[in-house]
């Protein structure tokens, strides 16, 4: 009896809870795949689902997936929009950037956005970009490997403690990998890493790891250039050609990752701008494009003193680094405990 009250329990406080949720403001879409424990000492792949607005963040649920395919992802997060009735708040996706997630025609993210019958800013996670390239890098010089653990790196984990810090010289390229978090720098980083890769003196594997970068230049793409408007190191001139960009008619093949060829401009993000760009703002606050305007019509030198610039800055900075840190998203889930995310769905 005490176990059916309580299952009673936790199904009306969920009901309770679905109803109440009312959020005003637009919606970044979070998942990601778990291999969880289940009952009976058995193990089971479920899928997290969480909506970030206005400096929360809100567990949809954590289903049960036989599969993880684009096609049951995608099915996961529209059932669960749907059932939280804020299908219509959703603008802007943020995933890992596997084949399951980012396929053309069967992912994920193209499926939700075909279900919602709307253009969503899609936000990948950076450091998983990174990984990538550095797995290739790796797999060059020292094999590939087959085993989740690589040896090297145990061995390299005991020994850390006892390695001087003063020791280490980081190479200039890590600068890339520690300002992963800071995605109003992403744009600009990705430009000034394939000019490095360019110039780099190891031919082959300069070749790997840009062959691997040149896949996932999603920070380039006609909405995410738009968070080079933030970026302290963008001058002036280039940030006035940002906005007179915005008059450029959007792109009819749109792209989410962009292919650069030889002839691009290695430093120069306002090429990369048009009228699309602008519905960033619609991402960080309701009514963000017109907005935008107030301080968009002014001299960039003025902006840092424009209070409505401030404002889009600041406002919400929580929801913000859900956006512009969208490289700890999985951290950021509850899912960071796996018991925080099993809490009622056992």
């Amino acid at each position: 009896v005490s176990i059916l009250y309580r299952a009673s329990g936790r199904k009306q406080a969920a009901e309770t809870d679905r109803k109440s949720f009312s959020p005003d403001e637009p919606l970044l879409l979070h998942w990601d795949g778990k291999l969880l424990p289940d009952v009976q000492n058995t193990t089971a792949s479920r899928i997290a689902i969480v909506v970030t607005f206005n400096g929360q963040e809100k567990l949809l649920g954590v289903p049960k997936k036989e599969r993880e395919t684009g096609e049951a992802q995608a099915e996961a997060c529209l059932e669960a929009i749907k059932s939280w009735n804020v299908e219509k708040l959703v603008k802007g996706l943020v995933f890992d950037t596997t084949a399951s997630n980012t396929g053309l025609h069967r992912g994920a993210c193209v499926r939700i956005e075909d279900e919602l019958e709307q253009e969503l800013v899609w936000i990948a996670c950076r450091h998983h970009v990174l990984e990538i390239m550095l797995s290739d890098v790796f797999s060059l010089i020292c094999g590939s490997t087959g085993s989740p653990e690589t040896i090297l790196f145990k061995r390299f984990k005991k020994q850390w403690r006892s390695i001087s810090l003063n020791d280490f010289i980081p190479a200039p390229e890590s600068i890339f990998w520690h300002e992963a978090p800071m995605a109003v720098r992403a744009p600009f980083n990705d430009l000034q890493l394939m000019k490095v890769l360019k110039e780099y003196p190891h031919e082959k594997v300069a070749h790997a790891a840009q062959a691997a970068i040149s896949r996932h230049l999603w920070y380039l793409s006609e909405h995410l250039i738009g968070l080079s408007l933030f970026d302290d190191r963008i001058d002036t001139e280039t940030k006035k050609n940002m906005v007179q960009n915005f008059q450029c008619p959007k792109k009819q093949d749109f792209s989410r990752r962009i292919v650069l060829s030889d002839e691009t401009p290695i430093s120069n993000v306002a090429s990369f701008v048009t009228e699309r760009t602008l519905d960033i703002f619609d991402v960080l606050t309701l009514d963000g494009k017109e907005r935008a305007q107030l301080f968009l019509s002014k001299d960039p030198k003025t902006w840092k003193d424009d209070e409505v610039y401030n404002e889009s800055i600041t406002q919400n900075e929580d929801q913000k680094q859900y956006l512009l840190q969208v490289a700890a998203h999985r951290k950021k889930l509850p899912t960071a405990s796996k018991a925080a995310m099993m809490k009622g769905y056992k």
